[in-house]
């Protein structure tokens, strides 16, 4: 999982314009986080069908307990964001 979320920075950053912030954290041995910031909905649906999560579905099965929709997507959290320094 952490060579995936390495080597997925620089193509979000190229190919995923409405994507104006990433980060993949490593909270443990075997627990990571990602955190994005959209300009709109719209960025947030083409990242969803991006390359990256293209791939991370495909491997989800083996680096996610829960797979894609059990564990990445249902852990998934929308937020607004109200003020940013």
């Amino acid at each position: 999982m952490a060579a995936l979320l390495t080597a997925a920075g620089p193509i979000v950053g190229e190919t995923e314009p409405g994507t104006l912030f990433g980060a993949a954290l490593q909270i443990d041995e075997t627990s990571f986080a990602i955190f994005d910031i959209f300009t709109n909905n719209a960025g947030r649906e083409a990242h969803f069908a991006g390359q990256v999560a293209g791939l991370l579905n495909e491997r989800a099965a083996e680096l996610v307990a829960g797979g894609w929709d059990d564990g990445v997507v249902a852990n998934v959290h929308n937020f607004d964001i109200l003020a940013i320094k």
